[in-house]
C-alpha cells in the first residue's frame, strides 16, 4: 500500500521527498505525544495528495502500522483498528 500510495511523495525510505518525513526525529517532532487517532484522521482525510480521502479505513490502518514499524515501535497484541475510540487516548511515543 505504501509503495502504491505514498512513496512518490514521502520516499522509499519514508524520510520525505519534498513531503514530511514519516520516520525519525522529523516524524516524532511533529507527532510525538499526539493521539494515534490524530495521525489516522490526517491520513484518512488528506492523503494521498492526488486523491485526498480516497483510502479506506483498513488501508489507513495498514499505512499507520507500517509507519510505526518503520519507526521501530513495538507491535501490539491485536491488529490496529482505526475506528477504535481508545486511539484518542493512545499517544505516539518513542
Amino acid at each position: 500500500m505504501y509503495a502504491q500510495q505514498c512513496v512518490s511523495c514521502h520516499g522509499a525510505d519514508l524520510k520525505g521527498s519534498g513531503s514530511p518525513a514519516l520516520v525519525g526525529q522529523d516524524f516524532l517532532g511533529t507527532w510525538e505525544k499526539m493521539p494515534v487517532a490524530d495521525l489516522i484522521d490526517k491520513i484518512a482525510t488528506s492523503m494521498p495528495s492526488s486523491a485526498p480521502g480516497s483510502l479506506s479505513r483498513g488501508q489507513v490502518a495498514d499505512l499507520v502500522a507500517y509507519i510505526f514499524k518503520a519507526n521501530g515501535f513495538p507491535a501490539g497484541t491485536v491488529e490496529l483498528d482505526v475506528d477504535d475510540a481508545g486511539l484518542k487516548t493512545l499517544r505516539i511515543a518513542q
